[in-house]
């Protein structure tokens, strides 16, 4: 029994440690950083116009920057994943209504937006180590694997899906 209590005193602090909910100030600035990503999200969507790859490399990219720049200015009042849940929200949830109510003419940039979001868990993971060197380089590279796959094999492998 004193194991069990001793677990269950791990995971409640665990988990207040990882949520740090204080009231009002976090909930107004996770939508701070909602709004923020939505409103990025908007900027670089005309990025869809251009070559089919340069979609992949302009939103991700700066989704990237962006995810560093947020965690090291909240990284104090919050957690790194409660940031990069607000930061993949803002990314998501604009183009909701075309998902919803457009999914089939919307489907080729599914693999945009998943690449957006493991931008974003990169960029968060840097942050991670203080910004050292060796994760940066890590990310970037790791990036530069994702968006290479999604341009030549996911896209490919969804336009012959739906064709």
């Amino acid at each position: 029994m004193g194991m069990w209590l001793g677990w269950t005193a791990i995971l409640r602090w665990t988990m207040c440690s990882t949520i740090r909910y204080t009231g009002m100030d976090n909930i107004r600035t996770h939508f701070t950083i909602a709004v923020a990503a939505a409103g990025c999200f908007l900027t670089v969507c005309w990025s869809a116009f251009l070559s089919h790859g340069e979609c992949f490399w302009i939103e991700s990219t700066t989704f990237f920057w962006l995810a560093i720049y947020t965690v090291k200015k909240h990284q104090d009042s919050l957690t790194v994943a409660s940031i990069a849940m607000a930061l993949c929200l803002g990314r998501i949830v604009p183009e909701l209504p075309v998902r919803v109510f457009e999914f089939s003419s919307s489907v080729g940039s599914i693999p945009v937006t998943l690449s957006c979001i493991v931008a974003i868990i990169l960029g968060c993971f840097c942050t991670k180590r203080n910004f050292q060197t060796l994760p940066v380089v890590i990310s970037l590279i790791a990036l530069f694997a994702v968006n290479t796959f999604n341009i030549h094999f996911l896209t490919e492998w969804l336009y012959e899906a739906l064709h």
